[in-house]
């Protein structure tokens, strides 16, 4: 090849698939095992998004071949489960203007999803959208081991457009106070939609109580579109979050995700040897 593989771009080659279903805590091990067991060894990244506020992933991912022949081998071929759940496979086209978004990844927000296989760029931007996934596992821990009042809860939002319009809202909304991370936009319980004003919710979290604590209240009763916003502190981290995340990282902690990426592919060993193991630590 003339060109290195980080040279060449992976959605217009056609090297790049969807991978969908996926439980929200799986981990790009998981994916790696699950493609190596399918007779997909060699790869090239593995791209997957986390909310740092919840460790969960959007439930897909999109895995870089080498060359487009085993992309498409893996688009025709691959039929594989994981925790039970049969995985979708699915092409990524390049975003074309007016059409629907299928599987594509050209706009803002995906401007979060990291590389796995390697360090570089998830820890430089102050923009949470760029900061990648290995710093949001890294923030998810720090506010499960100390919550301290860090965390705000944010309603009287109305629907979500999409994750994009959602990020620019409440970066807006909340850049006076400097929010380390923002969270998804969560839709209400069946039983609060029926009532009037808006009831969609999400949670922000500060680096110390202090700004927390000047966030809400500044921002807790202002008008915010056709209702007002109520601003609290978040009383918890629920369980079912800290236990499933725990679960899956005391599952892998024997294993080296920086090893399958020296042996899957060797030209990005250098690459790989900056690989943060996501959680490999005893």
């Amino acid at each position: 090849m003339e060109q290195t593989r980080s040279e060449l771009d992976a959605l217009s080659s056609g090297r790049r698939i969807y991978l969908g279903n996926l439980p929200y805590n799986a981990k790009p091990y998981d994916i790696a095992t699950l493609l190596g067991e399918n007779g997909f060894n060699e790869l090239e990244h593995i791209h997957i998004s986390v909310d740092p506020v919840s460790a969960r992933n959007p439930g897909y991912c999109f895995v870089d071949f080498n060359d487009r022949e085993t992309a498409d081998r893996a688009l025709s071929g691959l039929k594989a489960s994981i925790n039970g759940r049969p995985v979708k496979v699915g092409p990524c086209q390049p975003k074309k203007q007016n059409k629907p978004r299928w599987f594509n990844e050209d706009d803002p927000v995906n401007k979060r999803w990291g590389d796995w296989s390697s360090k570089n760029g998830n820890y430089v931007s102050t923009d949470q959208t760029q900061r990648g996934p290995n710093w949001a596992l890294d923030h998810f821990e720090d506010m499960v081991d100390n919550l301290g009042g860090r965390r705000l809860y944010v309603g009287g939002l109305d629907m979500m457009v999409n994750q994009a319009l959602h990020n620019t809202e409440m970066t807006e909304l909340f850049a006076e106070f400097c929010p380390t991370a923002i969270g998804k936009r969560i839709t209400p319980h069946e039983s609060q939609r029926s009532r009037a004003g808006n009831h969609h919710y999400c949670f922000v979290d500060f680096a110390t109580k202090e700004q927390a604590t000047r966030a809400k209240n500044a921002l807790d009763g202002q008008p915010f579109g056709e209702d007002n916003l109520k601003v609290s502190f978040a009383k918890r981290i629920p369980k079912k979050l800290v236990g499933r995340h725990t679960v899956n990282r005391e599952s892998h902690s024997g294993h080296d995700e920086k090893a399958f990426y020296r042996s899957s592919n060797p030209s990005s060993e250098n690459r790989a040897q900056e690989s943060n193991n996501w959680r490999n630590k005893s």
